[in-house]
C-alpha cells in the first residue's frame, strides 16, 4: 500500500478547511479582532470579502495539509476513491461559488452580491457542503489501516515535501501576503485613510461646541437649511444610529415656535426672493415675500474638501437675532462617519440639532388668565 500523492492530500485538506469553518470561521474572527470599525466601515468590495475568504479557508488548508502530511496521516491511512471524488466535487463548487461572490463583490451596487448570495448559495454552496458531507462519511466509514507497513524509506519520503511540493506550499503561503499588500498598502490604503481621519477629527474637534450667550423666545424662525440629523445610542462620541427629518416640523410640533420659514427654491431659480411659512393651522405653506420670523437658523459646512473625502462633516449653526443682527448662539460640530464619532455636543445619549435650538429658543409662556 503507498501514501496518499500530495493531491489527495490537498483536497482533503481544502474540504476539511471547509467544513471547519462552518463550525469556527478563525478568518472572520481574527479579522473581526485585528482590523478596528472604521477599518472595515471603509473596506468596500473586494477588499472587504477577501480577508474573511483566505482566512476561513486558504490559510486553514495549508495548515490542515502540513498537519496530515507530518501526522503521516497519508502513510497510516488509506481513503477511498469514491470518498476522494465527493470531496473534490464538493471543493469544485465551493471553489467556484467564492470567487463569483469575490467577482460580484467588484461591480459596484451590490446588487450582483446579492444575486450571487442567493442563488449562488442554492445551487452551489449547499450541493457543495453535501458533498462535502458525504465524503466525510464515505472516509469515516471506509478509511481502514494499510494492512502492510511501509518501508523507513517511503515513509520517510512520504512525511518529507520535496522540491515542487515545497514551491507549490510557499505560492500558496505568498497569496495572502500579496493580496494583503495589493489591497491595503499604497495611498488607498484603509488602514491609513483611518488613521490620518481619526487624526484630523480630533484636532477639529478642538475647536467644536456650543456657545450660548443668552436664551430667546420666537414665535417664528427662518431655518437657512431646514434638515435635522439625530445620532442615537451615543457614548463616549461614538453613535451607533443617525436619522434625518425636518427640523421646522420638530420644533413646532414640540411648540418651540409657533411657524418656521424657509427659502422657496423654485423662486431662487425666477431670480425673485420668496419664502415659504409653515403655520400650524394650515396644511399647506404659505408663498410670501418677506420674513416674519424674529430669529434665523443658519448653517454652513465648515470642512474642507480634503476632510470631505474622509467623511468628515463640519456643521456650524448659529441662531441670530433678525431684528438686531446679533449672533445669539453658535453650535460647532464635526461628525466622522467614518468613525461613527460626533464632537461639539454637550453629551448625554442621543443629540440633535433641535436640541440645540430647544435650549437657546424658550416656549413662549401662555398668558396668565384672568
Amino acid at each position: 500500500m503507498r501514501a496518499m500523492k500530495p493531491l489527495d492530500l490537498a483536497n482533503l485538506a481544502v474540504g476539511l478547511s471547509f467544513l471547519v469553518s462552518m463550525v469556527v470561521p478563525f478568518g472572520s474572527i481574527l479579522v473581526d479582532q485585528v482590523l478596528s470599525g472604521p477599518v472595515l466601515w471603509e473596506m468596500r468590495g473586494i477588499a472587504r470579502d477577501l480577508p474573511g475568504v483566505l482566512g476561513n479557508y486558504w490559510i486553514p488548508a495549508i495548515a490542515i495539509y502540513l498537519i496530515l502530511k507530518y501526522s503521516r496521516f497519508s502513510t497510516s491511512y488509506d481513503i477511498s476513491s469514491r470518498a476522494h471524488a465527493f470531496i473534490g466535487a464538493g471543493n469544485a463548487m465551493l471553489v467556484f461559488y467564492l470567487l463569483l461572490r469575490l467577482y460580484a463583490s467588484t461591480i459596484p451596487g451590490g446588487g450582483a452580491g446579492f444575486v450571487v448570495a442567493g442563488v449562488g448559495s442554492l445551487i452551489l454552496a449547499l450541493p457543495g457542503y453535501a458533498c462535502l458531507a458525504v465524503g466525510a462519511v464515505l472516509v469515516i466509514a471506509t478509511k481502514k489501516a494499510n494492512p502492510l507497513p511501509i518501508a523507513a524509506s517511503e515513509a520517510r519520503s512520504a512525511a518529507s515535501i520535496g522540491v515542487a511540493e515545497g514551491i507549490c506550499i510557499v505560492a500558496a503561503s505568498a497569496v495572502p501576503l500579496a493580496s494583503a499588500l495589493w489591497l491595503y498598502g499604497g495611498s488607498a490604503s484603509p488602514f491609513r485613510l483611518a488613521r490620518e481621519a481619526e487624526q484630523l477629527f480630533n484636532a477639529r474637534c478642538l475647536r467644536a461646541g456650543e456657545t450660548i450667550s443668552r436664551r430667546v423666545t420666537s414665535k417664528g424662525l427662518y431655518i437657512e437649511k431646514d434638515e435635522i440629523f439625530r445620532l442615537d445610542n451615543l457614548r463616549d462620541g461614538v453613535y451607533a444610529g443617525i436619522g434625518f427629518g425636518s427640523l421646522g416640523k420638530s420644533l413646532q410640533e414640540q411648540g418651540v415656535v409657533e411657524f418656521y420659514e424657509i427659502r422657496r427654491h423654485a423662486s431662487a431659480l425666477q431670480g425673485v426672493t420668496e419664502y415659504l411659512r409653515f403655520l400650524p393651522s394650515r396644511k399647506d405653506p404659505l408663498v410670501v415675500s418677506e420674513r416674519l420670523s424674529e430669529h434665523a437658523l443658519l448653517w454652513r459646512q465648515i470642512a474642507s474638501p480634503s476632510e470631505l473625502a474622509l467623511r468628515i462633516s463640519g456643521n456650524e449653526y448659529s441662531i441670530l437675532d433678525l431684528r438686531s443682527g446679533i449672533r445669539v448662539a453658535t453650535a460647532v460640530l464635526f461628525v466622522s462617519s467614518m468613525h461613527r464619532k460626533i464632537c461639539g455636543h454637550p453629551g448625554g445619549s442621543s443629540y440633535g440639532v433641535v436640541d440645540f435650538v430647544r435650549r437657546v429658543i424658550e416656549k413662549a409662556r401662555p398668558a396668565p388668565s384672568r
